[in-house]
């Protein structure tokens, strides 16, 4: 009988590969009949020394091993499951620490292999199961508690393992393996080639006597027989078409399927396809457009691609943000899960920069455009060309957490992303209105087009939307945050809409905290200028700061007071003078979400019955005020500064 055969398998607890490669061999080691040696090596080294590049770090690569990885774990049966924020978990932190506890384990020889087996295993759920630190030494001595040392075996290995006998063991086999050639995935699909030949061999010695052929034969029959078979017919009816064409033309015409009469709108399957799921992804999509095909031209005219005639460019009060040449050599990048279905940009028809309310300084990386698709309108965001690897993941994440966010019929429908190619874009639908401080100032100015006429009925029922769209993300543990006129979108039909949600995102995706803004201090509650966490009550104080706003036609709060003496005005009792058309109800409304003490101002299932009670009695008078706003002022009393964007969306 020949001596067992002797497999060494280096591996970094850092690597979901070599966790996978570490399973399967632990478990088919009995049937393979291997002896199986650990060999803990330190991947950053390797990466290092071979010269490679973590797949991480490579846009292409890193978006196919995260699919590759679950259907791995679905298919061996591990719990492996990315870490919250994997760059920190395997570049920040590293594994040097941890790989050198288990060498150091390994050093001791007490338990073997079994020990350095059972440290390992829980080092590797730790970081890729559950989601916790294996640097820090309280973490290594919970792993390897669980692992079964004991208190002192435990303390012994932690001082081991800062020992300069265990690095230069660490970096003698690191550099083993960088001479085997063993890096990156390499170690993985050697261990997948294993797998597969010596199960093959395996169950051939196990069912067959030495020289059976015909017993051979059975067990690989699907390489000796069948797929032979299957290259043979191929070819054959290749051989058949070819010669059809050949000599026979006519018959070729009746067989094959006659093309339907092609549409207006080009349609490739799988362009409506279902949320996280992208049947286009890695398709190469022959385009009816040169090399250099860009989705939107320059700011002056747009050649519609369904239209004969130029479409000339509104002219905006100030230059609308330029953007570059696309450039089709762009790299796709990591796509988050759950992205709202796929929208080709050769779909938008007259497609033109959307005009601003007010100009100010803009530093943002998405430019806002109006556009035709289905026949309805809709608003382009769409990410420049200069903004870099983190604001297009960013840009992806946010159209991935509108579509997890679910419909709501007062806040923006999201219908679509681009995100295949250059340049990335959300669309939305449009509200003709646009946002609500622009429509309140429309509402101050006589003889406009298209009518804009306010009176209390309408706002007590714009605010009664918008309270539903803040009870729908208060329903879902959200805070919004950024509650005012211009977070608001106003359609053609005077239905109001939440927007301005970006802030939301940030906050529940990256654990962002309140952004010390002074342009939001004049709607913020005191608890937030007191620099104390938010909850549901400063939304509805903001909420009441709004109702203020679309009561006065849109005149800044608090416009006496600076943003510096904000907090002492509010701990004086002080509160929103009454503006001149404002009702008594809307009034005590206004004073009651204004409340010093958070839990004295109403919950927004009280505050929805007054504003339904509100709506009953409210008057159909339309609301004046005379003057129209000065910009410059209002940016002023609104407590802006200069490095402030006013925009939209």
């Amino acid at each position: 009988m020949s001596a067992r055969k002797v497999v060494e398998l280096f591996y970094d607890v850092v690597s979901p590969y070599s966790w996978l490669s570490f399973e399967v061999m632990c478990r088919y080691r009995q049937v393979w009949d291997i002896e199986l040696k650990l060999r803990p090596a330190y991947l950053g080294g390797i990466m290092q020394g071979s010269g490679n590049k973590p797949p991480g770090l490579v846009p292409n690569k890193f978006m196919y091993m995260t699919k590759d990885l679950g259907r791995l774990a679905e298919y061996f049966n591990v719990p492996l499951q990315a870490p919250s924020d994997p760059f920190e978990a395997m570049f920040k932190k590293g594994s040097l620490t941890a790989m050198r506890f288990v060498m150091a384990v390994q050093e001791r020889k007490k338990g073997g292999d079994q020990q350095v087996e059972r440290v390992s295993r829980e080092l590797w759920r730790r970081i890729w199961s559950e989601d916790k630190d294996i640097t820090e030494p309280a973490s290594l001595s919970e792993a390897a508690k669980k692992a079964g040392l004991s208190d002192s075996e435990i303390k012994a290995v932690l001082e081991l393992s800062t020992s300069q006998d265990i690095k230069d063991k660490l970096k003698s086999a690191t550099q083993e393996a960088l001479d085997h050639g063993w890096t990156k995935r390499s170690i993985f699909l050697k261990t997948l080639f294993l797998f597969n030949r010596m199960s093959s061999l395996s169950e051939a010695d196990f069912h067959c006597n030495h020289g059976d052929t015909i017993c051979e034969i059975r067990v690989y029959e699907q390489e000796v027989i069948i797929v032979p078979i299957f290259l043979l017919a191929s070819f054959l009816v290749t051989l058949v078409f070819i010669l059809l064409l050949r000599f026979c033309p006519e018959k070729v015409d009746r067989i094959r399927p006659h093309a339907s009469k092609s549409p207006t709108r080009r349609v490739l399957h799988g362009t409506d396809a279902p949320p996280g799921i992208n049947v286009l992804e890695h398709e190469s999509i022959a385009l009816d457009m040169p090399s250099s095909y860009s989705t939107f031209n320059p700011p002056n005219t747009y050649q519609s691609k369904n239209l004969s005639m130029s479409v000339v460019t509104p002219s905006l009060p100030s230059p609308s943000p330029q953007l570059q040449p696309f450039k089709p050599s762009f790299t796709p990048i990591v796509q988050p899960r759950e992205l709202p279905r796929q929208r080709l940009p050769e779909s938008f028809n007259l497609v033109a920069p959307l005009p601003a309310a007010f100009s100010l300084r803009a530093y943002s990386s998405v430019s806002l455009y109006r556009a035709r698709m289905e026949n309805r309108n809709v608003v382009l965001r769409v990410l420049n060309d200069s903004a870099d690897a983190t604001e297009r993941h960013n840009f992806l994440g946010f159209a991935s957490f509108l579509a997890q966010l679910g419909p709501h019929p007062f806040l923006p429908e999201l219908l679509g992303v681009v995100s295949l190619r250059a340049p990335l874009v959300t669309v939305v639908e449009e509200l003709e209105n646009i946002d609500l401080l622009s429509f309140l100032w429309r509402c101050r100015q006589d003889h406009v087009d298209p009518p804009c006429e306010m009176t209390e009925r309408r706002i007590f029922t714009m605010a009664k939307q918008v309270a539903s769209a803040l009870e729908f993300l208060h329903s879902k543990d959200l805070l919004h945050g950024n509650i005012r006129a211009r977070s608001v979108l106003v359609s053609k039909e005077f239905t109001a809409k939440l927007w301005g949600l970006h802030g939301v995102y940030t906050r529940k995706n990256q654990g962002a905290t309140q952004k010390d803004d002074p342009s939001m201090k004049k709607w913020q509650a005191p608890e937030l200028l007191a620099k104390r966490p938010a909850s549901q009550s400063s939304d509805i104080w903001s909420f009441g700061i709004l109702l203020y706003e679309m009561a006065s036609l849109g005149e800044a709060p608090f416009a006496e007071i600076s943003v510096n003496e904000l907090l002492q005005f509010h701990q004086r009792g002080k509160s929103l003078k009454k503006p001149s058309n404002c009702s008594n109800t809307l009034h005590s409304i206004i004073k009651g979400c204004c409340q010093w003490k958070d839990q004295d101002r109403p919950s927004l299932a009280e505050l929805s019955r007054k504003l339904l009670s509100g709506e009953k009695t409210a008057s159909d008078k339309v609301l004046k005020v005379s003057g129209t706003v000065n910009i410059e002022q209002y940016l002023q009393e609104a407590g802006y500064g200069e490095t402030n964007n006013y925009t939209v969306f």
